[in-house]
Order: structure tokens, then C-alpha cells, then sequence
């Protein structure tokens, strides 16, 4: 591993939670019932882009608010930008409903969703590295699982 990495993975490392009803109740928030592209001559924010959650097609909202997303030892590392006056970091945590999927590759599958306690409206952009543990989605049978995080259109390889 480089000295980046090493940096990188230092300091608070948000958790990943097991907890199926809230991720049901709150990942549907982000998901849309028409499928919306990137137009380059609208202002329109509301992009959505065709993704699975729970093994089943869905329309998600991109919320353009997560970016830099890979992975390093174990951990999901990202920046996130977000509204508000100063860090969440400490309230920032990784929803997981605990099941594993497989994909029509017959690959294992896991949607994963950040979540934030605290709710601040102010309205300064604020970027924040996060480290997000993900090593408890790892399955004994498979040498990876395909992570699809609610909001980011592309899903993530993590090999282990």
C-alpha cells in the first residue's frame, strides 16, 4: 500500500450498520419512476440512472454529491459534498440491509446507502473525505461483491 493510502485511511472511519427497515424506508426516497438524462442544454438537476436495489430494476436520483469513490483496505473511501456548516462526519454512517444478491452474471451484489443522523440547512458547500467500513459485506463463496451505493451511478468493485 502506498504512503497516500496510508494518509488517506487515517482518522475516523464511519460504520457500516446493518439495518433493513430504516435503508427500506429512506432508500426510496432517492429512486424516481421515469428514467431522466443528463440533458446538456437544461439546468435540471433531477438525473436519475437505471441501476438494482434488492434485486429489482429502479430508477435512482445521482445526487452529483459523491465522488472520488474507490476502495482502500477494506474501506470505502469517497468525498462527499453536502450542504450544511461543518463536519458530519461522526453522524455519517454506511446502511446496509444485510442480504447479498446475485446479478444476471450470477455475481454477488449488496446496496449500501450513506446516511446522516443530523440534518444541518445551512446552505454552505461543504466537501468532506469519508472512510466508510465495508468489510462486513464480504462473502466466504466469492472473491468480490459488486457494491451499488443509492445516489452514486456506478457500482464499485470491492475485491478482498
Amino acid at each position: 500500500m502506498s504512503e497516500n493510502e496510508d494518509q488517506e485511511i487515517d482518522g475516523f472511519v464511519c460504520p457500516l450498520v446493518i439495518d433493513e427497515q430504516k435503508i427500506n424506508q429512506v432508500a426510496p426516497l432517492k429512486f424516481s419512476d421515469k428514467l431522466i438524462l443528463k440533458d446538456p442544454f437544461q439546468s435540471y438537476n433531477n438525473i436519475t440512472y437505471a441501476s438494482t436495489f434488492d434485486g429489482k430494476t429502479v430508477f435512482i436520483r445521482s445526487c452529483d454529491c459523491l465522488s472520488d469513490v474507490k476502495v482502500i483496505q477494506n474501506k470505502l473511501s469517497l468525498i462527499h459534498s453536502y450542504g450544511g456548516g461543518e463536519s458530519n462526519r461522526t453522524s455519517t454512517k454506511l446502511l446496509w440491509n444485510g442480504r447479498h444478491y446475485k446479478n444476471a452474471k450470477g455475481e454477488h451484489v449488496v446496496d449500501l446507502m450513506l446516511f446522516v443522523d443530523t440534518n444541518d440547512t445551512r446552505r454552505a458547500l461543504f466537501r468532506e473525505r469519508k472512510m466508510l467500513e465495508i468489510a462486513p459485506v464480504q462473502i466466504k463463496e466469492a472473491k468480490f461483491v459488486w457494491i451499488n451505493l443509492v445516489g452514486y451511478d456506478q457500482q464499485i468493485k470491492y475485491a478482498y
